[in-house]
């Protein structure tokens, strides 16, 4: 094809430790739906790694790219950080090419978290939340005046289409080929961790998360064998890639997954490497897991674990023995000679959760030697269903009903302050502390504790993906030299990336 139906900007910084480790994530979105509309006779350009881009080289590639077949220009927010400043300054840079150009395409906007509400004055034309595989297609329809069942509602200043509230979006036909096709304008790099999808939403029902709001279903997995073998193959054949990010909110969640990935190697015939989310409580429940993760490959986890308080654990519906999915965590690194390394998540103001037990959790965090990476959370929540907007499938049980576990908006002149009001976030307090105080902790214990912080749990993704040799530096702390040496492979990936990017020119 000689023209773009569309371009999907995506991105995001996700550090470790406290540093930004942007241009090694690529998020699967923009790619998946780049698929998906190739298949319906569309052309997609995904860009990724936008925030690296400079505000003159976003507007060079939009001249480059955007002609008169061009019905729209969206970002994908999945990991961009909203109201962050490179988030403005990508949307003003679009905001403005369109004002002064000749063509009117539609602006836009998506993720899997997309705030809604935004700020009044962004003039984004569309909002689309949670997966929308079937709206995405059936929007393509209704801008290109082709019959479609597309349908949207208006909310705040926007069009929006609540993807999640769409069974459409779910059906067999979408879970069962979740394939991304990756393409030579991608610059794929041979140790780089790909994303696939294996399942969607969560089977569980944690009280601060939305994910369990997003239809995961026992057999969601059963029909993707075909597409991930394929995916598989592919992927080592046209580019040297064995290593993956499993997009998947619990990987464990159903032993039918695991049994999947079983019957795929054997079919495939080599082996892969792989990160990704795990359920703690799930290695203990049923411990002929652990054995059976770490020889499937399993080398990065990233551990949701909240608090190692079992009370207030439970006072948010997350189960577990913490004592025993520690020793499962050790267990697991240990008979994998050290090469399933752990990234444990945090959160910091949970119900109940007193500064004292935060500082608990630190000193643990810092000081087990399965542990590789640790990050610390402050409890984010939007504004609860606010100015009547009907958009609950978006929020969490406890956003949806703050007071009944103790959280209320911060009156005080820092919480008003409109630069810590950042989109739709409710600056909240509690009987221990308030958002704000979390945000002030955090940063200082990230500058504090970098030094602790060891390649293991998902960064070693990110360590492969720049080519260094992972298997021998697992478990060891990011020392200066090393974290020079990866941000000089960063820069040098990405400003390649983004030439490529800027070398390819259409005809208006």
């Amino acid at each position: 094809m000689d023209k773009y139906h569309g371009i999907i900007f995506g991105g995001g910084d996700l550090p470790v430790g406290n540093q930004p480790m942007s241009g090694i994530f690529r998020q699967p979105a923009p790619y998946k739906l780049r698929t998906l509309a190739r298949d319906a006779g569309y052309n997609i350009k995904a860009i990724d790694y936008t925030q690296e881009f400079s505000s003159a080289e976003i507007t060079q590639a939009l001249e480059n790219l955007i002609t008169k077949d061009t019905l729209f220009v969206g970002v994908s927010l999945q990991h961009f950080v909203q109201r962050s400043p490179q988030w403005f300054r990508i949307y003003e840079t679009i905001l403005a090419f369109r004002e002064q150009s000749q063509y009117n395409f539609q602006l836009a906007i998506g993720g899997m978290k997309a705030i809604l509400k935004q700020d009044s004055t962004m003039k984004w034309d569309w909002v689309f939340s949670g997966y929308v595989d079937h709206d995405f297609i059936q929007w393509l329809h209704y801008l290109s005046g082709k019959p479609n069942n597309f349908k949207w509602k208006k909310l705040f200043n926007y069009k929006w289409v609540d993807g999640n509230s769409n069974p459409e979006n779910f059906t067999k036909q979408i879970t069962d080929n979740m394939e991304i096709e990756w393409l030579e304008s991608d610059h794929i790099q041979p140790y780089e961790s790909l994303p696939v999808e294996i399942s969607r939403g969560c089977r569980f029902h944690c009280d601060f998360c939305e994910y369990p709001l997003l239809r995961s279903k026992q057999k969601d997995f059963d029909g993707i064998r075909k597409s991930l073998s394929q995916q598989f193959v592919t992927n080592k054949e046209k580019w040297g890639v064995t290593n993956y990010w499993f997009d998947d909110f619990t990987y464990n969640s159903h032993q039918g997954k695991l049994n999947l990935l079983d019957d795929i190697i054997k079919d495939i015939g080599f082996k892969i490497k792989f990160s990704t989310f795990i359920r703690p409580e799930l290695l203990v429940a049923y411990p002929e897991q652990q054995q059976q993760l770490v020889e499937q490959g399993l080398n990065g986890v990233a551990f949701g674990m909240e608090t190692t308080a079992d009370p207030i654990r439970g006072s948010i519906s997350k189960g577990g023995d913490v004592s025993k999915i520690n020793q499962a965590a050790a267990y697991m690194n240990k008979i994998s000679n050290g090469q399933t390394s752990f990234l444990y998540l945090m959160m910091m103001g949970i119900p109940h959760q007193t500064i004292k037990e935060m500082e608990t959790d630190r000193k643990y965090v810092r000081e087990a030697e399965h542990i590789d990476n640790f990050t610390f959370h402050p409890f984010w929540m939007g504004y609860p269903n606010s100015e009547g907007g009907d958009y609950t499938a978006n929020e969490s049980k406890i956003t949806l009903n703050p007071e009944k576990y103790g959280y209320f908006p911060d009156t005080s002149p820092e919480g008003l302050d409109p630069e810590n009001i950042l989109g739709d976030r409710f600056n909240w307090v509690n009987e221990h502390t308030s958002f704000l105080e979390m945000q002030k902790i955090q940063e200082e214990w990230a500058a504090e504790d970098y030094h602790l912080q060891k390649v293991g749990g998902v960064s070693s993704m990110y360590f492969r993906g720049m080519g260094f040799d992972v298997d021998n530096l697992i478990g060891k702390t990011l020392w200066k030299d090393v974290d020079m040496l990866l941000s000089t492979k960063t820069t040098e990936r990405v400003k390649k990336y983004i030439n490529g990017v800027l070398s390819e020119k259409l005809t208006p």
